[in-house]
């Protein structure tokens, strides 16, 4: 049998688009982001929810505390309808009137949807500009949607070169050397507030990698005196070992917060459910005889309930409220931003390429099938010659076998220069197309 040229599998519909929905912390206040900040079992029910609706071919969402995105790649126009039905499934998912929060979602096509996403890898659209956490995050969203069936061609190809852009960014540029994180930024808040920070005690819920970096970033910054909570007391033991410092459980921190000037919240929770709440800090604020508390929530969802900062004496900062401290750091680093945008525009201007090369899969197919049953019956007919000529069977097999080879080796050859040309060169001839195929159907 004829071995076929191979060549890459057709996308089933060529005239698909990108698409973009999301809200992050340009165009949502916090109070709305937590209601979107989706767990793993949410998000795999939202992927699956979105591969039912009509016209969605792939799809991806990405959850973190600043911001909740879906990926799709359409094969319909009516993208007005998508829309109203992704506002639905995440109105579901988070139990929030699509009123709320339609005006907040922001949408990009094709070449805007591909820049955001790759500036979102490599942390340029980030609250914190530069931080690293979202590349792995990116990757997460990415590995889910694989296992869930909802990437094919067009999405592994962009997430691909989006993980590939992340790493390039940060090794050739200098943003992921000066980056700041929200750790970081808690730290330089709580110099703004005291000054010096020797005499100052600080409790810090939540013993993670968010809870352990600002601990660390407040020990050089010279705190003193530290008290780690957190749901397992084992991981509050062993952080506040390496800081000299004491532990508590969620259970009991109550008893000993008056002491705290500076409480972080760094703890993971459901939306809704506070670490502590407006009549448990009530309660307490007698014990402090008017002497102030700040409170720097780092959570999304939030640790503490908003409404605490009504209290007289209590001081409350959300993630929101870091901005500005972030903002003085970002102005050194306005040239490394430039060179980041340099590597990231000709990423963008190369995918789009590749994937405007998929309208023409289908006559490559054709083409390269018609070049095939060409060589077919000039192979048969060969060897028919062959056996006419008084060969024998034992013979005729060799030849055979040597005569499909040379066949195959000149189709892939002969093919190689006018699929490539078939692939870049539409860009430049847009005729180039019609050009093959008047080719080939005069030659039938």
């Amino acid at each position: 049998m004829f071995t076929k040229t191979q060549i890459a599998p057709e996308l089933e519909n060529n005239q698909s688009s990108l698409m973009l929905i999301g809200l992050n912390h340009k165009s949502a206040e916090i109070g709305l982001r937590e209601r979107f900040c989706f767990n793993e079992q949410q998000q795999s029910q939202a992927l699956e929810l979105i591969s039912k609706v009509s016209g969605v071919l792939e799809s991806t969402i990405l959850c973190t505390c600043n911001r909740t995105e879906l990926v799709l790649v359409l094969e319909t126009v009516e993208k007005r309808k998508i829309r109203e039905e992704i506002e639905q499934i995440l109105s579901f998912l988070s139990e929030c009137p699509v009123s709320l929060f339609s005006s907040a979602l922001y949408e990009h096509q094709e070449q805007k949807a591909v820049e955001h996403i790759f500036e979102v890898a490599c942390g340029l659209d980030s609250l914190i500009p530069g931080e690293q956490q979202i590349a792995a995050q990116q990757k997460s969203s990415y590995a889910l949607a694989r296992q869930a069936g909802n990437i094919g061609m067009v999405l592994n190809r962009l997430y691909q070169r989006a993980f590939g852009i992340s790493k390039a960014v940060r090794s050739q540029t200098a943003i992921g050397r000066k980056a700041v994180s929200v750790s970081y930024a808690a730290k330089e808040l709580s110099k703004q507030i005291f000054g010096n920070l020797e005499d100052v005690t600080v409790m810090l819920i939540g013993a993670g990698t968010t809870g352990s970096l600002t601990a660390k970033y407040l020990r050089s910054a010279g705190v003193q005196s530290f008290t780690i909570v957190n749901r397992s007391i084992e991981k509050a033991l062993d952080l506040a070992k390496q800081l000299n410092g004491q532990a508590a459980s969620l259970e009991n921190f109550h008893q000993i917060l008056p002491s705290a000037d500076i409480i972080i919240g760094a703890s993971m929770v459901s939306s809704g459910q506070y670490v502590l709440d407006y009549n448990q800090l009530k309660s307490n604020l007698k014990l402090r005889r008017g002497v102030a508390q700040f409170f720097i929530d780092l959570g999304v969802p939030r640790n503490f309930d908003p409404r605490i900062s009504e209290l007289s004496d209590i001081f409350l900062y959300s993630l929101d409220d870091l901005e500005n401290v972030v903002a003085e750091n970002i102005n050194s680093r306005t040239m490394e931003f430039d060179r980041a945008r340099l590597i990231l525009n000709e990423e963008v201007i190369s995918f789009l390429k590749w994937k405007r090369t998929l309208s023409v899969r289908p006559s490559i197919k054709e083409l390269v099938t018609y070049c095939e049953k060409l060589a077919q019956q000039e192979c048969d007919k060969t060897m028919s010659r062959l056996r006419k000529a008084g060969f024998a069977a034992s013979q005729c097999s060799e030849l055979s076998q040597a005569i499909e080879t040379m066949a195959n080796s000149l189709l892939s050859k002969a093919m190689h220069l006018p699929i490539k040309a078939l692939r870049e060169g539409f860009e430049q001839d847009e005729e180039i197309e019609d050009v093959f195929r008047r080719l080939m159907l005069g030659k039938r």
